[in-house]
């Protein structure tokens, strides 16, 4: 029964059972009315309990904690006769009674369908946790014999959430504040290095605001020291350590002149105020002048160890600026083909892709319609709009990459208005790998029409999964919680249980941090004549880990590095903020782990491609850790050389490439496996499995393909390249045609690494046995039992598995094994399948 459950749901050792014995106070329906159960044929005494109403999964409700919550339920006689039944309700809790009612319905009208609601409503108590519960219903028939037993019970489970609740604490924290300003922007960073983030925030009437974290739930102005006090008429900003100093600068954007600002206190004296310098003018030009800068993304767009950044203008075509790595920049939009037009009002940057170079998606308004503009490579562009499925037209404000499913691929949140003519819904974009889905209605996040400003994403319950902040004009705040991808309805907007505002209609901008480190995301809000300080206080005992970073060959701040944290049930991505819009969010990686106390390993994907992988051992539950960047000395273990052997014109050989990685840091990532001039056509590989990802102290194999075409010896090498790594083997192959062309039989057997691992919703398992064997392929769960057989019934050939038993049935979450086994040969490989 409890594969029924949602994943993002903990289950509690607590069952209710619900045997209602339900008063009829209400609605009996004709047949025709409730299509449910219909049967052509009466029996005498049969009754029975069709459906639950309430509490119910299906009902579209979320349940918490203090709720009252009506119970509910459709029964229907059966019976040619009038009848008489009870409906016993009684809720249990560790075997312990907590309610308990006994109630007679009299006169059960033959052949009809009722519904039953239960007078005295029940009351959960409040709890910290997410808790499952079953409900269960039984119907007795006290007239006569009832002959079917079979509908007299129905059960079913449903879910009581515990949403963190939030306490505005603006006025205890020292941060002053105008009524008269109109705040458009905000971003974290710590700009004095003490590891407190701090906060600066963007007005568009009056000066901006440097707060610094004092550590002990105050602030502190700090605008005046550091010289930051910009009046351009602001609409957002970014921290970014543009010259890999180690001290974060600022960036403003503003309807005027952008500006600049270069921390300068690495090399200058503590007493030496202001601490930083407007560079606008010396960095590469006046750059934002009467453009009215709308959007930012700072990144890393061509791995070079410095971060760049691309614009959002409204008035004039975007600017990408790339770092020249000398304190200098140049505008590179149009020579690399990411210009843009105008009305751009936002901007987001990841590696959609997973191609290992991060792409840009931009937001416009006025009836432009977004961009998605995918990176080559080379410092160049390519619009993708429509072949990726993202045109929107006329209606973004802000964007946010994140992976909703937790499917390890980046999706897209749209927070949408437009200014001039009028409100628009919400949009979420699923990445399927080749195209983005717009699941907007499916997962409940359009939530009707309004004008979102901004939006924030993040996992502030640390359940696993990440939840959508939004912030509007002529509406209240929206804030979506995520139930996990399996649940219908992902999201469900709960802004009335979690304690904000729901009377404030002008905000503007919304963006997250842990700023007291107590393990969950506090929020900061900004609008016309607004600011909120929302501490999270979170009670739940689920469990968290956060990450921060510092690169070496890659740039300084790690802005735009990708985490990727593995445990048994779940694989989450995140990605050092470097800014969507006009705000950005904590440069501190934030996971949610829910009730899981054991972390696999941790994987941090460099802009220079190392793959770093922390093992879970050195990781414990509910703390922060900080991992600088460091190079893998890969030198995998490989053969000294592929010999194909003999090999007939016209036939295609197969070799089985074991890959060896001794390194117990670092986990080898090969993008690209191709032979040498001027055999490269003749030599191919199996690309389903490209790239190929080896675990530190682990083998994978890969199948290397020879086509062969001509006669007489040829020798080349096979050219590996990988994250900081290429390597060769030499290969050699001779081309007979004095040998009857026949199928080349493999010598031993092979069991390849499924791929992809973890896996959802299918995965590929590649095998080769000799030809006079036959054999199968089983896979287990973790305690030893069977859960599906293949019979392999050909030579060579790939088993696709979807996940579900001998029986059909989806298997749970979790870790299984695969066994290939012959009368000669036996092997075993461990795979990760995520729901």
């Amino acid at each position: 029964m409890f594969k029924e459950l949602k994943n993002n749901v903990k289950i509690v050792k607590k069952t209710i059972f619900i045997i209602l014995n339900l008063v009829l106070i209400s609605s009996v329906f004709a047949n025709d009315d409730l299509q449910i159960n219909q049967t052509d044929t009466l029996v005498v005494g049969d009754v029975g309990v069709i459906s639950i109403s309430s509490p119910s999964n299906n009902s579209g409700l979320v349940y918490t904690y203090g709720d009252t919550i009506s119970l509910s339920c459709y029964i229907k006689s059966f019976s040619p006769n009038s009848e008489s039944v009870n409906v016993l309700a009684e809720i249990k809790s560790d075997s312990s009674s907590v309610y308990l009612d006994n109630v007679f319905v009299g006169n059960f009208v033959p052949d009809t369908t009722m519904l039953i609601v239960f007078p005295i409503p029940w009351i959960p108590q409040n709890n910290c946790d997410n808790e499952v519960f079953e409900i269960e219903i039984t119907i007795t028939n006290t007239t006569s014999t009832d002959p079917n037993s079979s509908n007299n019970i129905i059960s079913e489970f449903f879910t009581i959430y515990s949403f963190p609740q939030f306490t505005d604490i603006l006025s205890t924290l020292g941060i002053g504040f105008q009524p008269s300003w109109d705040t458009q922007g905000a971003c974290w960073g710590d700009i004095n290095n003490d590891g407190w983030e701090d906060l600066y925030v963007v007005n568009s009437n009056a000066n901006n605001q440097l707060y610094l974290n004092n550590g002990n739930g105050t602030f502190t102005s700090g605008t005046s020291e550091y010289g930051v006090g910009d009046n351009g008429n602001g609409w957002g900003a970014v921290f970014l350590d543009f010259d890999n100093d180690g001290w974060l600068d600022l960036y403003v954007l503003n309807a005027g002149t952008n500006t600049f600002y270069h921390n300068l206190s690495g090399t200058i004296a503590p007493t030496v105020q202001p601490k930083c310098v407007n560079i606008i003018n010396n960095a590469g030009g006046t750059s934002g002048t009467s453009s009215s800068s709308r959007g930012i993304s700072v990144n890393d767009f061509d791995n070079d160890g410095f971060v760049d950044f691309y614009i959002a203008n409204e008035v004039a075509d975007n600017y990408y600026y790339h770092n020249n790595g000398d304190s200098t920049f140049t505008e590179l939009a149009t020579s690399s083909g990411c210009q843009s037009n105008q009305f751009g009002h936002a901007v987001s940057t990841t590696d959609f892709n997973n191609d290992g170079f991060v792409d840009i998606y931009v937001g416009h308004d006025g009836g432009q319609g977004n961009i998605l503009y995918q990176n080559n490579g080379n410092n160049t562009f390519s619009d993708v709009t429509n072949t990726w499925g993202v045109s929107i037209v006329g209606n973004t404000w802000d964007l946010d990459f994140f992976d909703y499913n937790n499917d390890a691929n980046m999706d897209i949140f749209c927070a949408s208005a437009d200014f001039a003519s009028g409100s628009y819904e919400n949009i979420l974009f699923e990445n399927k790998q080749n195209y983005f889905d717009d699941v907007s209605f499916l997962t409940n996040v359009s939530n009707g029409f309004s004008q979102s400003w901004e939006s924030a994403t993040g996992d502030f319950d640390n359940d696993g999964w990440q939840d959508v902040w939004v912030v509007n004009i002529g509406s209240d705040m929206e804030f979506f919680y995520n139930k996990g991808a399996s649940s219908s309805n992902v999201f469900k907007e709960v802004s009335q249980k979690i304690n904000i505002s729901s009377s404030d209609t002008s905000t503007k901008t919304v963006t997250w941090c842990d700023f007291d480190k107590d393990g969950d995301l506090d929020a900061f809000i900004g609008g016309l004549g607004k600011y909120f300080f929302y501490r999270n206080d979170n009670c739940s005992s689920n469990n968290y880990l956060q990450v921060r970073l510092e690169g070496s060959q890659s740039n300084k701040a790690a802005t735009g590095t990708r985490l990727k944290l593995y445990t048994q049930n779940s694989v989450q991505i995140r990605e050092i903020d470097g800014g969507s819009g006009r705000s950005q969010g904590s440069s501190v990686a934030h996971f949610g782990l829910r009730n899981e106390t054991q972390i696999d390993s941790l994987v941090i994907e460099w802009h220079s491609g190392i793959h770093q992988v922390i093992s879970g051992t050195n990781l414990t539950v509910n703390n922060e850790y900080q991992f600088n960047e460091e190079s893998c000395n890969l030198n995998p273990i490989l053969p000294s050389l592929i010999d194909f052997g003999d090999i007939p014109v016209g036939v295609i050989d197969t070799f089985t490439l074991v890959i060896t990685v001794d390194s117990s840091l670092c986990d080898l990532f090969l993008y690209n496996i191709s032979g040498e001039f001027p055999y490269t056509d003749l030599i191919k590989v199996d690309t389903t499995k490209l790239p190929i990802i080896i675990s530190p102290n682990s083998q994978d194999s890969i199948d290397i393909y020879f086509e062969n075409y001509f006669s007489g010896l040829m020798q080349t090498n096979l050219i590996l390249n990988g994250n900081g790594y290429v390597g060769s083997i030499p290969l050699i192959a001779n081309g007979v045609t004095d040998i009857p062309e026949k199928e080349i039989l493999p010598q031993k057997f092979s069991l390849s690494q499924n791929h992809p691992n973890p896996f959802n919703p299918t995965t590929s398992i590649n095998y080769e046995l000799k030809s006079n064997e036959k054999g199968k392929l089983v896979i287990f769960n973790i305690l030893g039992e069977e859960v599906k057989e293949f019979a392999l019934t050909e030579r060579k050939g790939t088993i696709v598995w979807d996940g579900t038993d001998n029986f059909g049935k989806s298997v749970s979450s979790g870790n299984y094994f695969y066994q290939l086994t012959t009368p000669n040969f036996s092997d075993t490989k461990k795979m990760t399948f995520l729901k």
